[in-house]
C-alpha cells in the first residue's frame, strides 16, 4: 500500500514538472522584446521613390504600375513626354518596418518639371519584403478647373480612363472629341501631384491650353451638319415655324397668322461647313454675344449656303393660306444655319440670312 502511494506521488511530481516547463516556455515567447526583432531586408522607401522616377525617365509604364498599391492596367498609364525628375525626399524611413512598426507613411517628395518645382505628399505602404514599398497615389489628380470647366466637354471623360504620371504631357488625341480634332502637334500641359489644390490647377492648365489651341472640325462634324440640313429639308416640306433656338413643323391653329420657312425643293445642298470658336476673328462679335465669356470653350458649326423660302401664313377655321408673292414671300439663297457643338450632339442656334 505504501509503495502504491509513493508511486502516485512520483507520478504527480512528474506531471507538475511538465506543466511547469511548459509554463516557462510560454512565458518566454510572450515576453520576447518586439523591439529586438530585425528590420526586413529589401528595398527601402527611398529606393522605391528612386525607382519611381527612374521608371518615369525610362518611360517604363509596367515598372510604374508595380509601384502602385491599386492594380493598374498598364495600357491606361499616360507617360509624360518630359518626365518629372527627383530633387529631394523628406521623411522617408531609413529601414523597412518590423511587425511592430507602422507600415504606412507619408513622405514629402520634391521634384522638378522642366524648370518648375512641385511637391508631392506621397502616401506609401510597405507590402512585404517581396513587393517592398508601394504608392497609394502614384498618378496625378485632375479636377474641374477654377471656373468649373475641364478642357473640352469630353475632357472629363478622358480622365477616369487614363492615369497621368507627373511631367509635361503633349495631349492630342486625348482631347479630341467626336466633332473636334486637337492640333496635330498636340498641346503641352504640365501636370503635377495634388498638393495645395494642385488637382484644380491641373484642370485649369488643361483648360487654358485647350483655349489657346486651334481645333478643327472632324469629318463626322461636317457630315452631321449636312445631315441637319437634310432633316430640315425633309421635316419642313409643309413649312416650319422658327422660334428661339428651335425649328418645328408648322402647327395649323384655328385662327392665327405668322411667318414660316422651308428648304427650297429645287435648291442644291450646302457644302461649306465652318468652325466658329474663340479664334474666329470674323465671328468675334457674334461669338461674344453667345455668352462665350461664361464658357470660353464653346464651339459652333456654320453650314452654308442654304436656300430657303420664307412666307407669311394666315389661318381661319383651320384653313391656312401661304403667300406666294412679294412682299410676304421671299427666297433667301445664302442663308447659314448655325449649331452649337455639345459633346456628341449639334444643337440648333440660329439661321443667318446673309442677304
Amino acid at each position: 500500500m505504501n509503495k502504491r502511494i509513493a508511486r502516485l506521488i512520483q507520478l504527480g511530481a512528474a506531471v507538475a514538472t511538465v506543466f511547469a516547463l511548459a509554463g516557462c516556455s510560454t512565458y518566454t515567447i510572450n515576453n520576447a522584446d518586439p523591439e529586438a526583432a530585425e528590420h526586413p531586408g529589401g528595398k527601402t522607401a527611398e529606393d522605391a521613390i528612386e525607382s519611381y522616377f527612374a521608371a518615369l525617365e525610362s518611360g517604363d509604364a509596367a515598372a510604374l504600375a508595380e509601384l502602385a498599391v491599386e492594380e493598374i492596367d498598364v495600357d491606361s498609364i499616360q507617360m509624360p513626354d518630359t518626365p518629372a525628375t527627383l530633387k529631394t525626399v523628406y521623411g522617408a524611413p531609413e529601414q523597412n518596418p518590423r511587425p511592430v512598426d507602422r507600415k504606412f507613411v507619408t513622405v514629402q517628395i520634391v521634384y522638378r518639371i522642366d524648370s518648375e518645382t512641385a511637391t508631392w505628399d506621397a502616401s506609401m505602404r510597405y507590402a512585404g519584403e517581396e513587393k517592398g514599398w508601394q504608392f497609394f497615389d502614384p498618378f496625378v489628380s485632375i479636377a474641374a478647373s477654377e471656373d468649373g470647366q475641364l478642357g473640352l466637354d469630353a475632357g472629363a471623360t478622358i480622365m477616369p480612363s487614363k492615369h497621368f504620371a507627373p511631367g509635361i504631357h503633349e495631349l492630342g488625341d486625348e482631347l479630341s472629341t467626336k466633332y473636334l480634332k486637337a492640333p496635330d502637334r498636340g498641346i503641352n500641359v504640365r501636370l503635377a501631384h495634388a498638393v495645395d489644390n494642385e488637382a484644380t490647377k491641373n484642370g485649369t492648365r488643361i483648360q487654358k491650353a485647350v483655349d489657346l489651341a486651334q481645333f478643327t472640325l472632324t469629318d463626322e462634324a461636317k457630315a452631321a451638319a449636312k445631315s441637319k440640313i437634310e432633316e430640315f429639308r425633309d421635316d419642313c416640306k409643309n413649312w416650319c415655324s422658327h422660334f428661339d433656338r428651335t425649328i418645328q413643323p408648322h402647327e395649323q391653329l384655328p385662327d392665327a397668322e405668322g411667318r414660316v420657312l422651308r428648304f427650297k425643293s429645287d435648291a442644291a445642298m450646302p457644302d461649306k461647313v465652318t468652325l466658329i470658336d474663340s479664334h474666329s476673328k470674323d465671328e468675334k462679335a457674334w461669338y461674344e454675344e453667345q455668352h462665350s465669356h461664361v464658357d470660353p470653350l464653346k464651339s459652333f458649326v456654320k453650314i452654308e449656303p442654304v436656300t430657303i423660302e420664307r412666307t407669311k401664313y394666315t389661318c381661319k377655321n383651320n384653313d391656312c393660306t401661304y403667300a406666294s408673292a412679294a412682299p410676304d414671300y421671299k427666297v433667301v439663297k445664302k442663308a447659314a444655319f448655325i449649331y452649337e457643338i455639345k459633346g456628341d450632339e449639334l444643337e440648333f442656334v440660329e439661321i443667318r440670312d446673309n442677304e
